[in-house]
This record gives structure tokens, C-alpha cells and sequence, in this order.
């Protein structure tokens, strides 16, 4: 099993004390990561790839997956274009960082966008985005995100749509929970197409809950919490997985209210114990 941690888990650690990636490279292996997660969100100019390369070969450290942070679904057509720039964009910092993961949205709801017409754009600019990742020998892994991509059936179609090998499953085992999904059933519809995991977990809040949360399509909250402590049966999927030969990474993702480098280390330790 190779465990690996997105910097996202981090988000307001990073924000607060002006974090870059190069310290998140050097947390990571301070805490026993076999890789890192990195994202486009963080992505600067100072962080030149030279630079980053630098650093993940000083740690021993390669990168799992680069997130690209897209959104397919804009009535205009230089938007939609745009996004497929970008897109394309993160594939080549991806490839130049020895990566063949790019982790990708669908698109975001928008008023006034039909289901029908929003997919109609996400599988066009998908295709498009799928032939430049196959030049470079890169899969787009779609995160089960958003309400065009957050259940299994969603994303099994998408991917089936697009009809490219070079299209596969961001499996995010928390999120599910959002569409009222889960996680065990969609791994049933998924497993096949799985290229990477993000290993997370959620428990159910009440409404008076204080802390961060997320509102799901059925109204309910969840919060985020350490993974293997919340709702989700992280050892069913691990098993799972393992029994179909899946091979690739687990991402720690992390998106609670408490300490995150603590809550960071405690999930690496738990998903190491399930195996």
C-alpha cells in the first residue's frame, strides 16, 4: 500500500501560517508519507517546478496525483474553453512532475443549466482534456464531486461517455455521504474504474453544530473527522479494493475542525492498521 496525503487536508493550517509547498513536501515526510498530493490551488510561481523537483528528491518523496481544481459546466463557449486550457495546463505540470494521476472536477450547478446540457458540455471538454492526458501517458481521475458527479452512477457514465482508457475514478470515500450514497454500494459500481483513492471519512452532525460542515442533497450535516473514526467502512473498502488488484495510492484527505497535522498523522496511522 502506498499512502499519500493531499495538501487540501492542510487548507487552513496553510492559509494561517502562510504555508508553501515546500513546507508541505517536508510535513509530509515528517510524518511517514509514502508521497504527496499536490493542487493546482497552491501552485505559484515560486514554487517552479525545478524548485519543487528539487525538494521531492531530496525527501524521497514522488507525487501521487496533481489536482487540477475545473469546472466544465459555463453556458459561454470561451469559458468552457478556457477551462480546457487549464486543464490541459496542470496535465503538463503533472507530467513534468512524474505523475500519472490528475485528479478532476465536472463542473459545478449553475442556474438555469440543465442536467442534460451541463453533461452535454462536461463529456465534450472531457474527451478533449482525455486525448491531450493520453499524449502524455496521464489518467484524469474524476472526484465523485458536485451534483453532475456525486454518485457512483454519475460518475460510471461520465467516465463510460468520455470512452477513453485514460479516464478513471477519483474514488473519494467521504463524499459520497453527500448524495446520500454509500460509500460500500458505490465502490460496487466503481471498483473497475478506481485509478486513485482519497481516503476520507465523515460523521453525521446535528443542525445546532457549531464547528465546519457540509450540507447534503437530503439536508442532513456531516462533519469532517479523523479517517477511521467517522461513518464510513474505510476497512471494506480497503479489502475491497485489495482483492481486485488495485494498486495505486491512497490520499489522506482530511477536512475536520480540529488540529490537522495531528488528524493528518492519526488517519496515516489508521489506514496503515487496516492492512
Amino acid at each position: 500500500m502506498r499512502t499519500s496525503v493531499s495538501m487540501y487536508s492542510l487548507d487552513a493550517y496553510v492559509k494561517q501560517h502562510y504555508w508553501d509547498v515546500f513546507d508541505f513536501i517536508r510535513f509530509a515526510k515528517s510524518i511517514g508519507c509514502d508521497g504527496v498530493e499536490l493542487l493546482d490551488m497552491y501552485w505559484c510561481d515560486a514554487a517552479d517546478v525545478t524548485r519543487v523537483l528539487a525538494a521531492l528528491e531530496r525527501e524521497n518523496l514522488p507525487v501521487s496525483a496533481y489536482d487540477t481544481s475545473n469546472d466544465f459546466v459555463h453556458r459561454d463557449s470561451d469559458a468552457r474553453r478556457s477551462q480546457v486550457h487549464k486543464v490541459k495546463r496542470d496535465i503538463d505540470i503533472a507530467y513534468v512532475l512524474g505523475t500519472n494521476i490528475v485528479r478532476i472536477f465536472c463542473g459545478d450547478a449553475k442556474e438555469g443549466v440543465s442536467q442534460e446540457e451541463g453533461l452535454s458540455w462536461i463529456i465534450a471538454c472531457m474527451k478533449e482534456c482525455a486525448e491531450y492526458a493520453e499524449m502524455r501517458g496521464i489518467t484524469l481521475a474524476i472526484e465523485n464531486h458536485g451534483l453532475f458527479a456525486g454518485n457512483s452512477k454519475q460518475v460510471k457514465e461520465i467516465i463510460e461517455s468520455v470512452g477513453s482508457s485514460y479516464v478513471g475514478s477519483t474514488f473519494d470515500t467521504g463524499n459520497f455521504l453527500l448524495v446520500g450514497e454509500s460509500p460500500e454500494a458505490a465502490l460496487s459500481v466503481l471498483k473497475e474504474e478506481v485509478k486513485h483513492v482519497h481516503f476520507k471519512d465523515f460523521q453525521r452532525v446535528s443542525p445546532s453544530y457549531q464547528g465546519p460542515s457540509f450540507q447534503g442533497a437530503d439536508g442532513s450535516r456531516v462533519a469532517g473527522i479523523v479517517a477511521g473514526d467517522g461513518e464510513v467502512n474505510l476497512h471494506h473498502i480497503v479489502q475491497v479494493l485489495r482483492s481486485i488488484g488495485y494498486d495505486g495510492w491512497y490520499s489522506i484527505e482530511y477536512e475536520g475542525q480540529h488540529d490537522a497535522k495531528e488528524s493528518v498523522e492519526q488517519s496515516v496511522n489508521n489506514l496503515l492498521a487496516l492492512v
